[in-house]
C-alpha cells in the first residue's frame, strides 16, 4: 500500500469514494441525510488542494484507491 497526496488526476475515484459513502449514509438514515446531485463537488475538491492548511491523502493498492483522508490545520487562539 502507497499513502500519498492527492492530485488533481485522482479526482474521479475520490468522487466515486464519496458517491459510495454518501449512498451507504442516506440508505441507512434517510431521515438524516439527503440525496445529494454530487457528493464532492470538483470545486471544493480543488479548493483544498490549493490550501496549504488541508492535507488530502490517499490510500492506494497498485492504481486503485482504496481510501482517503483529510486534515485541516486549525488555529487556536490563545493557545
Amino acid at each position: 500500500m502507497i499513502i500519498r497526496d492527492l492530485t488533481d488526476a485522482d479526482y474521479p475515484a475520490v468522487l466515486e469514494l464519496y458517491t459510495a459513502l454518501d449512498r451507504i449514509h442516506f440508505e441507512t438514515r434517510p431521515d438524516y441525510f439527503g440525496q445529494r446531485a454530487c457528493s464532492y463537488p470538483k470545486d471544493a475538491y480543488d479548493e483544498c488542494l490549493a490550501d496549504g492548511e488541508v492535507l488530502m491523502l490517499g490510500a492506494f493498492e497498485g492504481e486503485r484507491i482504496v481510501g482517503i483522508t483529510r486534515a485541516t490545520l486549525w488555529n487556536k487562539s490563545g493557545m
